[in-house]
């Protein structure tokens, strides 16, 4: 029986304590630490022991630096050394202090008295012994110790006072950390306003308990797996080779085993994982459900649904799909396991470590100060940030947003999500896919702003969700920037505000592709009835190009609209309202300022380089180099189309509910085909006010309706009024397309669709003179009256005074087209012109084999900039597949113009034809492009978009508008709200994405994308870390030397080129770097430069291999950087301003005394000046700027410019001979600009 019985211990319960870090006192002088001890728990002793053991690995690493007076000053180092080590994060934000007292229940924080302060663990907010406080208790009970000591033994030293200061201070932070924590655990912060602790930002916890080798170490092995993704096996090799490193240079064993042996722990250390939250995501309607690991069905304390149980709707049945799978963990054990996972990051997380970071506030808040982001009319705009939307930002209580008021933060953030391929394949057809979303923050100056420090990534969704799925993933940022939009969120702390700071934010641009876009907004794909997210022209009306038809969006009716889809009862009352209207719910209308018209960008990289121009190239141009290159033309067949028996019915089941006029017809009247509406409103000549055409989506044309019969006098006679004529097809002789000559003038007649398909087939029968009367009456029968009006304008007959809609206009027409051809030469000749140039079964291919040859030749003599990513040698044929918009606009903008203006500018008019409507599309694109948008800037984009959309059909008669033809003609409006597209771009979340397919995962669906998301916040977060410490940065300068020398390189691509810091100072490299004399030319061109005495020059200069000018490489031509010597550059004389070409051969740095007496130093180039040839026998110049011009490959002049002429540079083609005459030993010169703001109004100069 007494086995049962605990043994009794005779060992006593407490023991005396004479820890260094408790329980003794450390005394400066002698540096031993004295006293008796004190009596503790056994646990408790055991606790100070580990304490101990703490305080001897924060021990500073080196002896303080000896000073003059030892008695004196040393035992001041130590206390200093040892508060460096205890100064750092002694919480864990995601583990909270537990308090004695329940902060609930005993109101807020009250602040202790100097008295009160120095006593440990003191009053109603003192702490438990719980193992989460140890570090807090320990480091409070150390300084409290010291500030005792000092107060006592020294109190009237002076250093001994600047050390209580101290000391009182780090007693303040501790106090504060406690504070924080009370009022978060509150749960209110007092008055119910979002708070968000950012101490664990502040004071980091990082490189607490490190020596300065297992720093370095770890920091190694971070920046080797989180920058540059090796393998976490290499990194552990690497940190095994460390330590051999240490062991053969005599490093004593303690360094040596301080060496980390795997790269993970890291991470907690430096505070590198982002706050997240974790979901468990339905897989069939993607409804998300919190989740706590540990929380599954078969735990009893946490349970779990098994099923989904969502309703889509009140009337919707529950989802009940599977949450959890079973997985296998061997030896007959299984687990259960979400099916599918999603990773979140907190964004009011985000922004506290952003502004935690040193500078980031004053980044934030510079382009606000004074009086906000207001820009003088029509001044230049270089950014959004002083664009019109911005100026017409307002808070919540209708003030300005900008500036804020007070210490008040204001931020505006764009949205932007897009689907990709996570495994990076390069197939344009992808059977995998993930969703990422990402915030920009606006705020930050155009050359910061898309750093992956600098951007939010909220998560990345499993799948490419399909229509509504998308939102509840969206609704979690969304419900984020509410916090920041009603009341603002507090901070506890920032970088510039100890006390911390209120910061409230906004939504405003939603920057996708075309389709994500329509997505995340609520409409339809984009082929839908309402194609367009600007305006409410129907896709049937896409050949409309008059800009007073375009019906406007009404934002209530959309935002109604949306509601009622939100709120409907059943999945079959979401689709008919969805059917009717074509807008769905979306989160984003959750946000009361949120305007989806004005906010959803027409994203210019999609709409022109990855549609209109590749479009253009492979399906306007064509290429196929199994054949020699053709016109462009061929014969396109318009069908009727026979009209269905319920199409009948609808139209006149609509003419009776018009003739009923019941008080819901608007209702009524959308349900129907919008081909009925359409024909009831030509019928009786129904239109919108101030309105020529009938046009718009079904709503816009059933309000038409409804406002025409209810503003009749005679309603009550309507049935009377309404017109009803037989539903036939819409025969498409009058369209509204109007043709454009290639001249620029505008014709002033409607023309049918038809024109292009029988164009040519009635030309070869009206110019035929062998069966002269046979031909030309089959040209009579074949032809329309807008074929033969369209002829008419060709041949400048005028026909003004025709009816165009009586039966005899054709024969009309026809007959003063017989007229002139008889009796003129000239207009047959004329006409001849618009023939084939073979026979009726010509090419339609027109980049064939010849024309590609020529191209690809041109593009192996053309020397680009190394910031230009070279196109693929061999693009256009199956074997190179798919180019990225990079690439395309390189290809289009640069080769093609070089190589077609060559081939076509005197050819046939066909062919001149098709070179200046290509160059219409080159010139928008280029003018979209620029750094900087002025109003005049945006007037010639819509006149070259505005022609080349008008002239597509009528040159290319297979071809049909396009719902990215029309987008294209709104990007003016987007370049008129929100500046230059750089600012409104998606290249950021393209390059994200490619950032993404360096990371290592594990490659299985669910789980890689939380990697994508952890990986890229650690990368983040390393970045700025390493950017912003000072004491990391010391010791590890090499290491950041050699990081910063591979970021520096010079960045390719034309997109990345356009985030460069156009302010950022010169730079040379001191590779290639060499003293030598100046030449006797050099100098006495040198000294016409400087208006200095060539005789009294100093001859020595520094010859450099290479420089770096704003953010810009530029090198010489017989070194490694040849490809950087091409140059234009700035001549200024007391006349005029001009610009040059020229290729630099020598860089060097002089310096020279300045008239003041005083030395001074600049930066020249030595080069070769180009001359151009007269500009009446150059093809290129009619192009203006963005054709380039021809040189003389010999006549060159010899010249010294300084750095401050320097203005871009550009691509070098050496010409070779073409067929309509040589241009053998000329240089062709295409100016090519990474950051200047001006360069087209600048190369408009160039003569």
């Amino acid at each position: 029986m007494h086995r049962n019985l605990p043994r009794q211990s005779n060992k006593p319960r407490r023991v005396r304590c004479k820890c260094k870090s408790h329980c003794t006192v450390l005394n400066p002088i002698t540096g031993r630490y004295e006293g008796d001890g004190q009596l503790v728990s056994r646990g408790t002793r055991d606790n100070h022991t580990q304490d101990d053991k703490r305080l001897v690995i924060n021990a500073p690493a080196a002896a303080p630096t000896p000073v003059a007076n030892p008695g004196e000053n040393l035992w001041s180092s130590r206390i200093h050394a040892e508060l460096d080590t205890l100064k750092d994060l002694v919480i864990d934000l995601k583990v909270p202090l537990v308090f004695r007292n329940k902060p609930e229940d005993h109101g807020v924080f009250r602040w202790p008295t100097e008295v009160e302060i120095i006593i440990p663990n003191h009053g109603v907010h003192s702490l438990t012994q719980h193992r989460v406080n140890r570090e807090f208790l320990f480091t409070e009970n150390r300084i409290c110790q010291l500030v005792v000591l000092l107060s006592d033994r020294y109190g009237q030293d002076d250093q001994a006072k600047a050390l209580l200061d101290r000391l009182f201070s780090e007693l303040g932070h501790l106090t504060r950390q406690k504070e924080v924590q009370w009022t978060m655990q509150r749960g209110s912060h007092g008055l119910g306003k979002p708070f968000v602790n950012t101490e664990i930002f502040i004071r980091s916890a990082g490189l607490r308990g490190q020596t300065p080798v297992m720093r370095v170490a770890t920091v190694l092995s971070l920046v080797m797996e989180c920058i540059y993704f090796v393998p976490r096996r290499a990194i552990r090799v690497l940190l095994g080779g460390f330590r051999s490193f240490l062991r053969v240079a005599g490093a004593l064993p303690l360094v040596i085993e301080s060496v980390p042996v795997d790269p993970r722990p890291g991470h907690s250390h430096f505070q590198l994982d982002p706050i997240t939250r974790q979901f468990i995501v339905c897989t069939s309607c993607h409804f998300l459900y919190p989740f706590i690991p540990g929380n599954n069905p078969n735990n009893e304390e946490s349970p779990f649904a098994l099923t989904c149980d969502h309703q889509r709707t009140p009337e919707s049945p529950v989802c009940r799909n599977p949450l959890w799978k079973s997985r296998d963990l061997g030896g007959g054990h299984t687990q259960l396991v979400p099916f599918r996972k999603y990773l979140h990051q907190v964004l009011k997380s985000w922004v506290g470590r952003l502004i935690s970071r040193k500078g980031i506030e004053d980044l934030l808040d510079s382009p606000f100060a004074g009086n906000g982001p207001a820009n003088p009319d029509n001044a230049p705009v270089d950014d959004i940030l002083r664009s019109r939307i911005f100026q017409e930002l307002t808070d919540a209580s209708g003030q300005p947003f900008f500036p804020a008021p007070g210490k008040e933060g204001r931020l505006v953030f764009s949205l932007s999500v897009d689907g990709f391929n996570p495994f990076g394949n390069k197939t344009a057809k992808q059977t995998v896919s993930s969703t990422g979303i990402w915030l920009v923050l606006l705020n930050f100056p155009q050359h910061l702003r898309y750093l992956p420090e600098n951007m939010y990534l909220a998560g990345v969704v499993p799948d490419k969700p399909s229509k509504e799925d998308i939102y509840p993933y969206v609704k979690l940022v969304v419900s984020e920037l509410l916090e920041f939009w009603n009341d603002g969120v507090t901070f506890s702390r920032t970088f510039n505000e100890i006390y911390g700071r209120l910061f409230k934010a906004m939504l405003v641009p939603v920057v996708c592709d075309m389709p994500a876009a329509r997505q995340v907004i609520g409409l339809g794909a984009a082929t839908a009835h309402n194609f367009c997210t600007f305006c409410d022209l129907d896709i049937d009306d896409i050949n409309v190009l008059d800009r007073a038809e375009w019906p406007e969006k009404d934002l209530t009716h959309i935002r109604h609209i949306a509601e009622l889809w939100r709120d409907a009862p059943s999945e079959q009352h979401q689709t008919a309202i969805f059917d009717a209207y074509g807008i769905r719910w979306s989160p984003l209308h959750d946000l009361p300022y949120w305007n989806i018209v004005k906010y959803t960008i027409i994203d210019p990289m999609h709409a022109l380089d990855l549609n209109n121009l590749q479009n253009h190239c492979r399906s306007v141009f064509q290429i196929d180099i199994s054949v020699p290159g053709g016109d462009g033309l061929s014969e396109v067949s318009h069908q009727n189309q026979s009209i269905g028996k319920e199409l009948l019915k609808a139209h006149e089941k609509c003419v009776q509910l018009i003739r009923r006029n019941d008080a819901n017809l608007l209702d009524q009247l959308v349900v129907h085909p919008r081909s009925v509406l359409y024909k009831t409103c030509v019928d009786n000549d129904i239109l919108a006010p101030n309105h020529a055409l009938v046009v718009g989506i079904k709503w816009v044309l059933a309000k038409n309706i409804v406002a025409w019969v209810r503003s009749s006098f005679f309603t009550l006679l309507i049935h009377q009024m309404l017109k009803f004529s037989p539903f036939q097809r819409q025969q498409p002789e009058y369209n509204d397309v109007k043709l454009v000559p290639m001249s620029g003038n505008t014709g002033n007649h409607p023309i049918t669709t038809g024109v292009e398909a029988g164009l040519s087939r009635v030309l070869q029968h009206l110019l035929n003179t062998e069966n002269q009367d046979e031909s030309r009456e089959k040209a009579y029968s074949q032809g329309t009256a807008a074929i033969f009006v369209y002829i008419c304008d060709l041949l400048e007959i005028e026909h003004g005074d025709i009816d165009k809609t009586k039966r005899n206009a054709k024969h009309v027409l026809y007959d003063r087209i017989i007229d002139l051809i008889d009796d003129d030469l000239l207009a047959f000749e004329t006409l001849q012109q618009y023939l084939p140039d073979h026979s009726p079964s010509h090419n339609r291919p027109v980049l064939g084999k010849d024309v590609m040859t020529a191209i690809w030749s041109d593009m192996s003599r053309t020397k680009l900039p190394t910031w230009i990513t070279p196109a693929p040698p061999n693009w256009g044929t199956a074997e190179r597949g798919k180019l990225s918009a990079d690439n395309w606009r390189v290809i289009c903008t640069i080769h093609l113009p070089i190589t077609l203006i060559r081939l076509w500018a005197n050819d046939t008019p066909r062919k001149r034809d098709l070179l200046c409507h290509y160059m219409d599309l080159v010139a928008a694109v280029c003018i979209a492009n620029m750094r900087v948008t002025t109003e005049n800037q945006i007037q010639e984009y819509n006149k070259h978009m505005g022609r080349y959309v008008q002239n597509l059909s009528r040159l290319f008669p297979d071809q049909n508008l396009k719902p990215t033809h029309h987008a294209a003609l709104h990007i003016g409006d987007m370049l008129g709200l929100f500046g230059p597209n750089h600012s409104h771009s998606g290249p950021h979340y393209e390059r994200y994405i490619n950032f993404f397919h360096r990371i290592n995962t594990n490659s299985k669906l669910g789980e890689l994308e939380s990697t994508f998301l952890r990986a890229s916040a650690r990368n983040a977060n390393l970045r700025a870390l390493l950017s912003e410490q000072g004491d990391l940065q010391q010791s590890l300068r090499e290491l950041t030397v050699v990081m910063n020398s591979i970021e520096s390189e010079d960045i390719r691509g034309f997109r990345l080129a356009s985030i460069l810091d156009p302010y950022s100072p010169t730079f040379t490299s001191r590779s290639g770097m060499e003293d030598l004399p100046l030449s006797n030319m050099q100098k006495t061109l040198l000294s016409e430069v400087l208006n200095l005495d060539a005789d009294h020059m100093p001859r020595s200069a520094t010859f450099l291999k290479e420089i770096s000018s704003r953010g810009v490489c530029y090198g010489t031509s017989g070194s490694s950087t040849h490809r950087n010597s091409s140059i234009i550059f700035k001549e200024v004389n007391q006349a005029s301003e001009s610009y040059k070409a020229g290729i630099v051969d020598q860089i060097f740095r002089y310096s020279y005394p300045a008239p003041s007496g005083l030395p001074n130093e600049a930066i020249f180039f030595y080069l070769q000046e180009l001359a151009p040839i007269d500009s009446q026998l150059d093809p290129y110049r009619q192009f203006g700027p963005f054709g380039g011009f021809l040189c003389k490959k010999t006549d060159s002049r010899i010249k010294i410019i300084s750095i401050s002429q320097l203005v871009s540079h550009f691509t070098l083609t050496e010409m070779a001979g073409g067929s309509y005459g040589s241009y053998d030993g000329l240089i062709h010169v295409m100016p090519v600009d990474r950051v200047s703001s001006f360069l087209c109004i600048l190369l408009l100069s160039l003569h």
